[in-house]
């Protein structure tokens, strides 16, 4: 096989793993609204941030009750919106963390909180209330008056602000980490139950030359008809900022990338048809490999394989002026 032809079949198992990602992304967004995994997870940093690593939570739940939280608080699914049993808004500000917790401190203290009180009359009050619940506040407080001389509101509010950010930052790595091993494993069932064999699409592809130019001309207007487009250029900035909070930017692009995916048939590259019922033992076995990479691939992501499928098609598209044309036959 020629170089050409290799680069072809190259750019048609990128863009049927492309294909698939789509897939795995959208079925885990699904889920992941559903149980609301990203409110929970917000949840639990705010409360590891305050230090409350009991069930009880109170001071977390307590913050979650102001007006603020509240009204940041949007129903990620129609489930939910019906049982009543969110768990909050799927993500906030710094700002909006730090209204919250100075929203309930000052109810707690009886709206004394006024712009340039010293944080030192802040500890005050609250050593006078002589509530544990308020403790893991106390102790940011009093933190502040060992960074700063005087320490007033703003700085409080600031400081609050500034651990927020902080704690995002972990939980992020956290989120993305047990994303990566969710869409790894609805990659794996995707893979048993519609047969992606990893081995099997690549000696399809490679043994079926019109299958490869088809998938690659799909493949190639597909990128054309998206590259360019101004939802995939906001997902992609949102993603080098907040990888956690880009959750309609992701929507968006889902929306416009299924409706520009060329119908390809891919039956014959996989899924099951009759072949499940000539299948031996051993053939099961070496199947399962297979479906492993598969799964590993689409885990990956769809942003992943797009940028892949765009080097691999400019590679493709520099190496076709040189491609070898039959001679003339001599005369």
């Amino acid at each position: 096989m020629s170089l050409f032809g290799v680069l072809q079949v190259i750019i048609a198992i990128i863009f049927i793993y492309l294909t698939l990602s789509l897939l795995v992304s959208e079925i885990q967004e699904a889920w992941a609204s559903f149980r609301e995994f990203r409110a929970k997870n917000l949840k639990e940093s705010i409360a590891i941030l305050l230090g409350e690593m009991d069930e009880n939570k109170t001071l977390t739940n307590a913050i979650y009750e102001t007006n603020r939280m509240k009204s940041l608080n949007q129903y990620t699914s129609t489930w939910v919106q019906q049982s009543q049993k969110s768990q909050g808004p799927s993500s906030i500000s710094k700002e909006d963390f730090a209204d919250a917790v100075l929203e309930y401190l000052n109810t707690k203290l009886g709206s004394v909180l006024t712009n340039g009180m010293q944080v030192r009359t802040i500890i005050d009050q609250i050593h006078r209330l002589n509530d544990k619940t308020l403790e893991p506040l106390l102790n940011i407080a009093q933190s502040m008056k060992l960074k700063k001389d005087d320490p007033d509101l703003e700085d409080f509010r600031k400081e609050l602000e500034r651990l927020f950010e902080k704690s995002e930052e972990k939980t992020i790595e956290v989120y993305k980490r047990n994303a990566k091993g969710v869409s790894f494993l609805i990659g794996f069932l995707l893979a048993m139950f519609l047969n992606v064999d990893f081995f099997y699409i690549v000696e399809k592809v490679a043994e079926n030359p019109e299958v490869a130019t088809s998938l690659t001309e799909n493949a190639e207007k597909f990128l054309n008809e998206n590259e360019n487009t101004k939802v995939y250029q906001k997902y992609q900035e949102c993603l080098k900022t907040n990888s956690q909070n880009c959750q309609q930017e992701f929507l968006d692009v889902q929306k416009e990338f299924a409706a520009s995916i060329p119908q390809t048939n891919l039956s014959e590259i996989f899924g099951w048809g009759t072949a499940i019922q000539n299948i031996s033992t051993s053939q099961w076995l070496l199947k399962i490999p297979g479906w492993l990479i598969s799964a590993i691939a689409m885990a990956m992501g769809a942003p992943f394989w797009f940028n892949a499928l765009k080097k691999f098609l400019d590679v493709r598209n520099t190496a076709k002026p040189f491609e070898q044309k039959p001679t003339a036959p001599k005369k």
